[in-house]
Parts: C-alpha cells; sequence; structure tokens
C-alpha cells in the first residue's frame, strides 16, 4: 500500500480538468497504471492525495511515470510540481517535478536523490538519464544568426520555446509590481513616505540578511537570487586595471577626497 501525494503547481493555469493517471516503477517491477480519481479538475497550488495497491512488492521506488489524457476536445495543459511516495514501512520517497504536461507523452520523473554520473548503475535509470540528456540536446540547440556574430538559440520567438522554458506570467508582473513598490518607497510616486518609513522598510531585511547570512538556506539564496557572497570582496586599493581614474572622477568628489580614500 502507498500513499501518494500529487502537488499542482502554483502558478497561472497550472491546473488541468484533463484525466491523470501515476505509474510507480522500483526495483522489483512496476504497478499499473492507476488514474488518480479525481471527479474534480486539479486546481493551481493544491495536493491531491490517493491510495495505491500493487500486486506485489515494487522494492526502492525509481521513477513515477505521469500520464495525462485529454478530457475535452483540446489539451489542458498541467503543471505538476511534485509527487511524494509514502510506503507502509513509513519511508517517503520525494520526487521532483516542476514541469509542464501539455500532451499525452508520459512523463518520467525520477526519484530525487542527487546523483552523479557513474551512480545511475540500474538500466532503468541509465535510460532515464540517456533519454533527459536527448531531450534537452534537441530542445537547446545554437542557431547561426549571421556570419561573424555570436549565435543564437534556435527559436525565433518567445512563443516558439519548450513550455518549461517560458517565463511564467506571474513573474514578470511580480518584477513589474516590485518596480512599482521601489518607485513609491523612493518617492518617486506620488504615494509619499517619510525617511523613517523607507528605513524601517529596508532595515528588517539588512538587519536579517547581516544575523543569517552564514546559514545554508540564507547564504544559497543569495548565492542563486541575490549578491553572490563569493564573489564580494572588499578592495583596500585601486586595481591597476581599473578603467576610472582620479583625472575622471575627481571634478565630482570635491577638494577634501580622492578616488583612492573613497575606495
Amino acid at each position: 500500500l502507498y500513499q501518494i501525494t500529487i502537488g499542482t503547481g502554483n502558478v497561472f493555469f497550472a491546473g488541468t480538468n484533463d484525466k491523470i493517471s501515476v505509474m510507480l516503477v522500483g526495483t522489483l517491477g512496476s504497478s499499473e497504471k492507476v488514474h488518480i480519481g479525481n471527479w474534480l479538475p486539479l486546481c493551481k497550488g493544491q495536493n491531491y492525495r490517493m491510495h495505491m495497491t500493487t500486486k506485489s512488492e515494487l522494492g526502492d521506488l525509481l521513477l513515477v511515470k505521469l500520464f495525462k489524457e485529454t478530457y475535452l476536445l483540446v489539451e489542458d495543459d498541467w503543471y505538476c510540481s511534485y509527487v511524494n511516495v509514502e510506503t507502509t514501512n513509513r519511508l517517503t520517497y520525494y520526487f521532483p517535478c516542476y514541469s509542464w504536461i501539455t500532451d499525452s507523452t508520459p512523463l518520467e520523473i525520477i526519484e530525487g536523490t542527487a546523483r552523479k554520473r557513474h551512480e545511475y548503475k540500474l538500466p532503468i535509470l541509465e535510460q532515464h538519464w540517456v533519454a533527459e540528456m536527448q531531450k534537452r540536446q534537441e530542445e537547446y540547440r545554437w542557431a547561426v544568426y549571421a556570419s561573424g556574430v555570436p549565435k543564437k538559440i534556435q527559436y525565433d520567438k518567445a512563443k516558439d520555446l519548450p513550455r518549461d522554458a517560458k517565463i511564467p506570467l506571474e513573474r514578470p508582473m511580480g518584477i513589474f509590481l516590485a518596480i512599482e513598490e521601489a518607485i513609491s518607497l523612493l518617492g518617486l510616486g506620488k504615494k509619499k513616505h517619510s525617511p523613517v518609513q523607507q528605513y524601517t522598510y529596508i532595515s528588517p531585511v539588512k538587519d536579517y540578511v547581516m544575523e543569517h547570512w552564514h546559514e545554508d538556506g540564507c547564504f544559497a539564496y543569495q548565492f542563486l537570487n541575490g549578491s553572490n557572497p563569493i564573489l564580494i570582496k572588499q578592495c583596500t586599493e585601486i586595481p591597476e586595471k581599473f578603467p576610472v581614474t582620479e583625472q575622471m572622477v575627481g571634478q565630482f568628489l570635491g577638494s577634501n577626497t580622492s578616488l583612492q580614500q573613497e575606495v
């Protein structure tokens, strides 16, 4: 007996009305393809839980296969975040997905344990790795734009990109809202804030980073999304190849300082 949790992503239009089925693949065999039994649509940001009983033990779980069948006349894309499977002995397998299923082609999700290339010892894992690499090589290729200039990707328009390579709609919306809020906080828009209000808004973030920067979670966030702590170094003197000279900026610094002092 397996308890399966299927997560639908929290992005626009992530849910689907189509029929979704799941199959478990382990070291000792595979389950049957089981329809998850959702009479209602899978909705954005929600989880669906189900139980699956197999005829025999599957062993260690290696893959999850997801299937989508058209319910209405047109395909209804579905964005799956993850599939988690809990066994009767309370062992949980995690299958991160974060991919769109746009047609009836089955989607294979490998168990989430990080592996190096030589650690794909089982044939089914080796086949999955090879198929994944071939798919990426086909989808992400260089094309010649013009002779003598750097190459471009093979797609001419954003709509031609693979679905997983497209930026979700809410991301540019989020950027727009963040810019609008920043303009407001800086007093450049109609809504004005006092210097105290601006400082109290910024200060908690600064204080948090100063206190938690050495923790893995905060450090990884800064590494991937913000200023890379590994690359930030204090300059104690002007580098030899620094393209700014005292003559270039001296008139803007004032008579009581210099470029070296500012650095």
